[in-house]
């Protein structure tokens, strides 16, 4: 809650005016700065948050939606060894590049659907925003980590014949490692997202949102064992 310091009445956390004397309570945010808000989820990612649904308008949600799916799509193909077929290397990094941003704004619009209705109501608009400021971390495994194991195992890196580890194990372990540990930060910050917009506890948010991953990877699972 937010009490105006006018009139002291309690405003809801993400009020601009007061209920009661129409004070304004904080700033209005038109706009959000990409590279800005970026490094503000690094250094404060719940002040990050609160920006972010405060905001009238949630530019660049649709790119960082697209660049989030073309590295989920990467991942799946890495998962389901698609290496191992017929496709060449520039087939699937092109199947990457123009499946990936469909995928992502589907997925993620998928996931704040899923969110608005679990716990407190939220907007799906908000919701979709922070969800898609929350995958920055995936973003950053694609244009920093991605390029290096495509540069180190080349076409192998999707496949399992001969697999990717035998070829250099200690890039390999080095690099998985690396972008286990950037998608877990994301799924963190999905939580935290989740406790800031539903105004829930931290740890309920992280929860949400690692039961979401859970049944995600279960789901990858299952798909990969047909």
């Amino acid at each position: 809650m937010v009490h105006c310091p006018i009139c002291g009445s309690e405003n809801g956390s993400f009020a601009t005016v007061c209920v009661s004397c129409k004070g304004f309570l904080r700033a209005k945010i038109e706009n959000l700065d990409l590279f800005a808000t970026v490094w503000m989820i690094v250094e404060s990612p719940s002040a990050a948050f609160l920006k972010i649904v405060l905001s009238k308008h949630k530019n660049y949600v649709v790119l960082l939606s697209a660049l989030f799916g073309i590295a989920v799509t990467y991942e799946f193909f890495w998962f389901m060894r698609w290496g191992n077929s017929s496709v060449n290397l520039f087939s699937l990094l092109a199947g990457g590049l123009v499946a990936g941003p469909f995928v992502g704004i589907i997925f993620l619009g998928a996931i704040s659907l899923f969110l608005v209705q679990i716990g407190p109501k939220s907007v799906w608009k908000n919701t979709l925003a922070v969800v898609a400021y929350a995958g920055t971390p995936v973003i950053f495994s694609l244009v920093f980590i991605f390029p290096v194991e495509i540069a180190v195992f080349g076409g192998y890196f999707f496949g399992s014949n001969p697999p990717p580890v035998v070829l250099d194990p200690v890039a390999y372990y080095t690099l998985r490692t690396i972008s286990a540990l950037v998608g877990l930060w994301a799924v963190f910050l999905v939580g935290l997202a989740i406790s800031v917009l539903k105004e829930l506890p931290i740890r309920r948010g992280v929860l949400y949102s690692l039961i979401m991953f859970a049944g995600i990877v279960g789901s990858l699972v299952a798909i990969r064992s047909f």
